[in-house]
């Protein structure tokens, strides 16, 4: 038998400025500034038929993101690419939870692009994100009644792509 179920999670709005800056001809730097209107994310409403509805509050907060870059053409081939950001956490310690662990997160990554011929160009990246280290402490409610254990743990999370 099928239970409907709905999970409503409100999106932030955002607001960015970007800008690039030919330094060189063959240097490029890249900048933008982002705002996320986190604070509109107030909680995650979980409704399934036969149980009684869930709303997590999240008690999140507008957060910023920086970020650089720059790029140089090594030779009319080669183009070497660096790049740096870092996103301020939306939830204070206090508010953290296990499901959405999140803390400020610094990313780095480094890149090249060779241009095969006119048509035909090959990217290759390297990216590494520290996903913070945030604490969890954490007990369980329900309608804002505590009860049983609580939840401690610490995250110290990175995360490579290449």
């Amino acid at each position: 038998m099928y239970k409907r179920q709905s999970l409503t999670w409100d999106m932030p709005s955002r607001f960015i400025v970007s800008g690039s800056h030919t330094v060189t001809k063959d240097l490029e730097l890249f900048w933008d500034f982002e705002r996320v209107f986190f604070d509109t994310f107030k909680s995650t409403d979980l409704r399934i038929d036969g149980y009684h509805p869930m709303e997590i509050n999240r008690n999140f907060n507008d957060a910023n993101r920086y970020a650089v870059g720059a790029e140089y053409g090594l030779n009319e081939k080669v183009t070497l690419q660096l790049g740096f950001s870092y996103d301020e956490s939306p939830v204070d310690d206090s508010d953290r939870m296990a499901d959405i662990p999140v803390d400020d997160i610094i990313k780095t990554s480094i890149g090249t692009i060779y241009q095969v011929n006119d048509q035909l160009n090959v990217h290759g990246y390297l990216l590494v994100e520290f996903l913070g280290d945030g604490e969890v402490e954490q007990l369980a409610s329900i309608d804002g009644q505590k009860f049983g254990k609580s939840v401690n743990f610490d995250t110290d999370a990175r995360l490579y792509v290449m």
